[in-house]
């Protein structure tokens, strides 16, 4: 009977940790990270401010556990199957680019500034996986005949990873001025219709008009 209570008191800990991460990435996606403060947290999903803190230590620790958490799931999305690798690329850049609209710009600023941290984590997550699968999948592409033979693969995965990172560069495309979801459109529609050859190209559209 103890293990039993025991068991669902644990569960309950992990669901309340895993509704603040959430609750918390819906007010950072609003405000920015720096801007929130744990009370407002607290506010949000109705707990004290102490039973927060008895989930994490300090706002910074929440943070660095929320980085991990998202680290997952982008890597669930780039490893989505598909029939060949432009579907591939342009499922990864699609699901991608829907997920990374919901959030406000200013996080990635707060991040890189205040929660060295937790940007570790990003930094970590683009050198581990994203690196590495980009650099499989244009070689992939290539060997299929639908990515041009001629491509230096080194040069364009970080020229990929370099667009990532100024479609969310407030000094280059502010928000005032820009809609992060219609960048990060530009931004990887320009960049996979590089890489095509004539076959390649026609799917590009196959699969563009699929999502129209």
């Amino acid at each position: 009977m103890f293990a039993a209570d025991f068991d669902r008191v644990v569960m309950c800990k992990h669901e309340l940790k895993d509704k603040v991460l959430t609750e918390s990435l819906k007010l950072f996606s609003r405000v920015g990270i720096k801007n929130a403060t744990m009370d407002e947290i607290a506010r949000q999903l109705g707990v004290s401010k102490k039973t927060l803190y008895e989930q994490f230590d300090n706002k910074s620790e929440l943070v660095y556990q929320l980085m991990c958490r998202e680290m997952e799931v982008h890597l669930s999305l780039l490893n989505e199957s598909a029939q060949n690798i432009v579907e591939q690329t342009f499922k990864i850049t699609s699901e991608f680019r829907n997920y990374m609209s919901k959030f406000n710009p200013m996080m990635f600023y707060d991040l890189q500034k205040y929660y060295p941290k937790a940007w570790f984590v990003f930094e970590d997550f683009r050198d581990r996986y994203c690196c590495p699968i980009l650099q499989q999948c244009l070689k992939e592409g290539v060997r299929q005949g639908l990515f041009r033979h001629e491509i230096n693969v080194d040069i364009l995965v970080q020229l990929r990873i370099a667009e990532l990172f100024i479609s969310f560069d407030l000094s280059v495309f502010p928000p005032s001025k820009f809609n992060v979801s219609q960048v990060m459109i530009e931004v990887s529609e320009h960049f996979l219709y590089g890489l095509c050859t004539v076959k390649g190209y026609e799917l590009m559209n196959t699969y563009k008009k699929m999502q129209e």
